[in-house]
């Protein structure tokens, strides 16, 4: 890799960048204009829109008027409206009022049984906001009434009415002389804005450079030069790169002095001080995190075939990034070990915690956060590097996607495995009906609820899609879920890598119990979750043993194992191999993709880490053994041993394994470690070297 070509190649890109009038629009002028527009628009529309009282209608049970309205405080913000009524008749009234919007909110005072007594029912409806603005605004008043009348009940009884308030509190607000003040509102929002803009500056960027190169016809040229592929997306990486970084930077600035401005006007703020000196050190981790983002955004662009069609991209790279991004913004979200591991979780909640001088928790977590960047950054360029390595997705051709040909080409050209595109497809389906079944099926108050739901989940929605998915859609349903066993060897191949499979299972099952302790441990279960958890736990204890493994073991090993290593792990698989030897980045993309759609069916997420885990393991397996079978072995000899050792034990430090636990963890890990690698791989056949 050359670096003067990396340079000739960069300045080029930059220039042809600054050159285009839209790219410059959105990411330089845009931002200069709609934050002064914005504080503008704030400044008009607050000389108009004014709080309104809300009308209350007060009704009087037996009550005069002017004794109640002598005694409620003043209300400038409440409009009240006084009407004698009858006990039974004032629920009645109070309905009335407010569906026919004759008031906000209804308030019916009732005297006590000893005449000196009040009580007072407010009616509102949450169908409509005046009414529960009507509705928070009286309950302040009703609060203050209590208040007035029994201090002056005290007075009557000669005592002091400040025996009410045995307490005197005081607020002081010790970042007053201070950078920091009200730093708490900046770290809200600056992580988000400068993380969003780093990813929105990327992509209009990285659009342009692959997809509207193909609509100049340049990006033939460019790779007919003497460059290497790498060197090229190196040069159109840190282009867009560049871009991401200066359009953060200056939204970022925009934004703070324009909100500067505009806090300013409002009275009693205290979150005008922006802690600058803290928010230049925002630069530091905003690097790597605009190179995630512009190597996704440029291996996405890759795939289009037109401008117009890269700008349909960048919404589901922002539906895929805004959940990490806005975990920081979650109440209770704080820096801890386990949201440092989380990808852009992390460097967003670095972000926040340096707005607000904690500098010591930046320094505890930054190598943590720093380790997993860099990963995902190493991830993120080879992603891009490989995507320009691949002429045929570069260069395709433009026609038009016919999605009738395109469904009758899968009925008519079956082969013996799904294609990449119906695995994905398959994928995404089983993720939606399960996302709606566990809504059928939440409440579980027996164990027979927990029977239909766990047949309904695996019988229903896993087993019997995959069976007619692949009916349909291959030429041997045998053959695409890696179940035949046609010849002696390939039988007794098939039993040696089924009993090693089992074998490795009960091994490496105390590493996996460990490796879920240290999981919530990182990522605490909260209570309601437990305690469902735990209620559903005692349903299985109270089940005959042989019922419980059947049902959690034995069932979920065979329909999980079809779906996911079955038909998506076998759609998935590259089929070929050029000068004898595998592609094993495909192969290894295909296991972690299939693992990801396994683990996210688990639902609750310390289950997704571990199940995601696991899922990497068994489409190993599946893939060194060419079978099945041994997959079922491992995944019922994992549930089955669990589903026995943890019946009543709270703590995964009681669960006892006979023999293995005996052994050093790392002992019994390693031993079923070279367990899987003793499987016999299933022969390379003429068919497995074509490219599907």
């Amino acid at each position: 890799m050359s670096l003067r070509t990396i340079r000739l190649l960069f300045r080029r890109e930059l220039i042809d960048q600054l050159r285009d009038r839209r790219t410059m629009m959105m990411i330089f002028v845009v931002p200069l204009l709609l934050y002064p527009l914005m504080g503008i628009s704030f400044f008009q529309v607050s000389q108009f829109v004014r709080e309104k009282p809300s009308r209350v209608q007060v009704l009087l049970e037996n009550e005069s008027r002017d004794s109640v309205e002598k005694t409620l405080p003043e209300a400038p913000l409440l409009d009240f409206s006084f009407e004698k009524t009858n006990p039974e008749d004032a629920e009645t009234t109070a309905r009335t009022a407010l569906e026919n919007k004759d008031a906000d909110a209804v308030l019916v005072v009732t005297p006590g049984t000893d005449g000196d007594e009040q009580s007072a029912k407010i009616y509102f409806s949450s169908a409509h906001e005046k009414s529960q603005l009507a509705k928070n605004r009286l309950e302040q008043i009703l609060q203050r009434w209590n208040k007035k009348l029994g201090g002056e009940n005290l007075k009557k009884l000669g005592l002091d009415e400040n025996i009410m308030t045995p307490v005197a509190s005081e607020t002081t607000d010790v970042a007053a002389k201070s950078q920091f003040q009200g730093a708490s509102f900046w770290s809200k929002l600056f992580p988000i804005m400068l993380l969003l803009w780093a990813l929105t500056g990327a992509f209009y960027p990285a659009v342009d450079l692959c997809a509207g190169e193909k609509e100049r016809g340049t990006l033939e040229t460019l790779l007919c030069s003497p460059a290497t592929r790498t060197e090229i997306v190196v040069s159109k990486l840190a282009t867009v790169m560049c871009f991401s970084v200066l359009s953060s930077l200056l939204n970022i600035v925009c934004l703070g002095i324009s909100g500067y401005f505009i806090l300013r006007q409002i009275p009693g703020n205290t979150t005008v001080t922006v802690p600058w000196s803290a928010a230049l050190a925002m630069v530091i981790p905003l690097i790597p995190a605009s190179l995630i983002f512009s190597a996704l955004s440029l291996a996405l662009a890759s795939f289009a075939k037109s401008s117009k069609e890269g700008q349909y991209y960048l919404l589901p790279l922002i539906m895929a990034t805004m959940p990490l991004i806005f975990v920081s913004m979650a109440s209770g979200s704080e820096l801890t070990l386990g949201t440092a591991l989380l990808p852009i979780t992390g460097i967003a909640l670095i972000l926040q915690q340096l707005l607000e001088g904690n500098y010591a928790t930046v320094l505890q977590y930054t190598p943590v956060v720093l380790g997993v960047t860099i990963l995902c950054c190493y991830l993120s360029v080879r992603f891009a590097v490989r995507r320009f390595n691949r002429e045929s997705i570069l260069l395709g051709d433009s026609q038009k996607f016919d999605l009738v040909k395109w469904c009758r080409s899968l009925f008519v050209n079956r082969k013996e495995y799904p294609t990449y595109a119906a695995a994905i497809l398959f994928g995404l389906g089983l993720l939606t009906l399960k996302y709606f079944a566990q809504f059928a099926f939440s409440a579980t108050t027996t164990f027979s609820d927990i029977v239909v739901s766990t047949l309904i989940m695996q019988l229903g929605l896993l087993l019997l899609p995959a069976l007619g998915f692949v009916s349909v859609l291959t030429s041997s349903v045998v053959k695409s879920l890696a179940l035949d066993v046609r010849s002696l060897s390939q039988a007794g191949r098939t039993a040696w890598n089924t009993m090693l499979a089992a074998l490795a299972a009960y091994l490496i099952l105390p590493s996996v119990l460990r490796l879920g302790a240290l999981i919530q441990t990182l990522y605490p279960v909260s209570d309601a979750v437990a305690n469902q958890l735990n209620d559903m736990q005692r349903l299985a204890n109270d089940a005959p043993m042989i019922v419980a493994v059947l049902l959690f073991a034995f069932l979920p090993a065979i329909c999980e194992e079809i779906a996911f290593r079955g038909v998506l792990l076998g759609g998935l698989l590259p089929r070929r191999q050029t000068a004898g030897r595998t592609d094993y980045e495909g192969i290894v993309e295909a296991i972690v993709v299939s693992a990801v759609f396994f683990g996210i069916t688990h639902g609750i997420l310390q289950q997704s880490i571990n199940a995601t885990v696991l899922g990497c393991v068994l489409g190993a397996i599946a893939v060194r053994a060419g079978s099945l079978y041994p997959c079922i072995a491992y995944h019922f000899t994992h549930n089955a041993i669990t589903t026995v050792v943890t019946r009543d034990v709270q703590d995964f430090s009681e669960i006892h394994i006979p023999f293995v636990s005996s052994l050093p963890p790392l002992v019994s890990l390693l031993c079923g470690v070279a367990l899987l690698f003793l499987m016999l791989p299933k022969p390379l056949k003429p068919a497995d070297r074509l490219d599907k």
